[in-house]
Protein backbone atom coordinates (compact mmCIF):
# COMPACT_ATOMS: atom_id res chain seq x y z
CA UNK A 1 0.00 0.00 0.00
CA UNK A 2 1.65 3.57 -1.32
CA UNK A 3 0.90 6.44 1.09
CA UNK A 4 0.64 9.85 -0.86
CA UNK A 5 3.41 12.41 -0.27
CA UNK A 6 0.98 14.87 0.67
CA UNK A 7 -0.08 12.24 4.01
CA UNK A 8 3.46 11.72 5.06
CA UNK A 9 4.31 15.96 4.82
CA UNK A 10 0.90 16.08 6.77
CA UNK A 11 2.15 13.80 9.65
CA UNK A 12 5.68 14.98 9.92
CA UNK A 13 4.98 18.39 9.93
CA UNK A 14 5.28 20.08 13.35
CA UNK A 15 6.39 16.39 14.81
CA UNK A 16 9.41 16.73 16.74
CA UNK A 17 12.33 14.09 15.88
CA UNK A 18 13.94 12.03 18.77
CA UNK A 19 17.09 13.95 18.09
CA UNK A 20 15.14 17.62 18.41
CA UNK A 21 13.64 16.08 21.23
CA UNK A 22 17.17 15.12 23.07
CA UNK A 23 18.67 18.28 21.74
CA UNK A 24 15.42 20.53 23.29
CA UNK A 25 16.46 18.26 26.46
CA UNK A 26 20.02 19.16 26.87
CA UNK A 27 19.31 22.73 25.76
CA UNK A 28 16.69 23.07 28.83
CA UNK A 29 19.11 21.47 31.33
CA UNK A 30 22.04 23.60 30.18
CA UNK A 31 19.53 26.72 30.91
CA UNK A 32 18.67 25.82 34.03
CA UNK A 33 22.29 25.40 34.72
CA UNK A 34 22.68 28.73 33.98
CA UNK A 35 19.69 29.81 35.98
CA UNK A 36 21.50 28.37 39.18
CA UNK A 37 23.93 30.88 39.17
CA UNK A 38 21.37 33.98 39.37
CA UNK A 39 20.24 35.13 42.63
CA UNK A 40 17.15 33.83 43.48
CA UNK A 41 15.24 37.41 42.70
CA UNK A 42 16.60 37.25 39.07
CA UNK A 43 16.03 33.87 38.48
CA UNK A 44 12.26 34.92 39.13
CA UNK A 45 12.63 37.60 37.03
CA UNK A 46 13.82 36.11 34.39
CA UNK A 47 11.69 33.28 34.12
CA UNK A 48 8.59 35.59 34.64
CA UNK A 49 9.79 37.48 31.36
CA UNK A 50 10.54 34.69 29.42
CA UNK A 51 6.74 33.50 30.53
CA UNK A 52 5.63 36.16 28.57
CA UNK A 53 5.07 38.82 31.81
CA UNK A 54 5.82 42.64 30.45
CA UNK A 55 8.46 44.17 32.69
CA UNK A 56 5.32 45.98 34.04
CA UNK A 57 3.44 43.04 35.26
CA UNK A 58 6.82 41.12 36.71
CA UNK A 59 7.19 44.32 38.60
CA UNK A 60 3.28 43.80 40.09
CA UNK A 61 3.49 40.80 40.96
CA UNK A 62 6.81 40.76 43.04
CA UNK A 63 5.68 44.08 44.60
CA UNK A 64 8.34 46.42 43.25
CA UNK A 65 9.55 48.91 41.05
CA UNK A 66 9.42 48.71 37.32
CA UNK A 67 13.35 49.92 37.37
CA UNK A 68 14.04 47.11 40.04
CA UNK A 69 12.92 44.84 37.43
CA UNK A 70 14.52 46.39 34.39
CA UNK A 71 17.81 46.75 36.88
CA UNK A 72 17.79 42.66 37.70
CA UNK A 73 16.65 41.61 34.15
CA UNK A 74 19.73 43.57 32.52
CA UNK A 75 22.28 41.96 35.50
CA UNK A 76 20.89 38.41 34.97
CA UNK A 77 21.08 39.02 30.91
CA UNK A 78 24.59 40.14 31.26
CA UNK A 79 25.27 37.11 33.99
CA UNK A 80 24.00 34.49 31.66
CA UNK A 81 25.68 35.97 28.82
CA UNK A 82 29.39 36.08 30.46
CA UNK A 83 28.91 32.33 31.32
CA UNK A 84 27.76 31.39 27.98
CA UNK A 85 31.30 33.12 26.46
CA UNK A 86 33.26 31.77 29.29
CA UNK A 87 31.83 27.87 28.45
CA UNK A 88 32.40 28.72 24.90
CA UNK A 89 35.97 29.74 25.57
CA UNK A 90 36.48 27.02 27.75
CA UNK A 91 35.22 24.63 24.87
CA UNK A 92 37.48 25.96 22.18
CA UNK A 93 40.49 25.95 24.86
CA UNK A 94 43.28 23.94 23.24
CA UNK A 95 46.05 22.13 25.53
CA UNK A 96 49.39 23.31 25.60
Amino acid sequence: MEIPLTVLYELADGAVSPEEAAIDRENATALRRLFDHLSERDRLIVELRLAGLSGLEVAQSLQCSHAVVRTAQHRAFGKIRALLVESELKSNARPL
